[in-house]
C-alpha cells in the first residue's frame, strides 16, 4: 500500500499562505487605525518580518 500525501501538503502550505497574507493585513489595518496617517502606516508595514 502506497499513501500519496501530496495532495495534503499542497492544502496545508494553501493553508498557511493565506493565514500569512490574512495576518499581515490586519496587522496593517491595526497599524492605520493607531498612526491614522498613511504614509506612517505604509513605513511601518514595509518594515514588518
Amino acid at each position: 500500500m502506497v499513501y500519496d500525501l501530496a495532495g495534503f501538503v499542497r492544502e496545508a502550505m494553501a493553508s498557511v499562505r493565506d493565514a500569512i497574507l490574512i495576518g499581515g493585513l490586519l496587522a496593517v489595518v491595526i497599524l492605520f487605525l493607531f498612526l491614522r496617517e498613511g504614509r506612517s502606516t505604509i513605513i511601518a508595514a514595509v518594515t514588518l518580518p
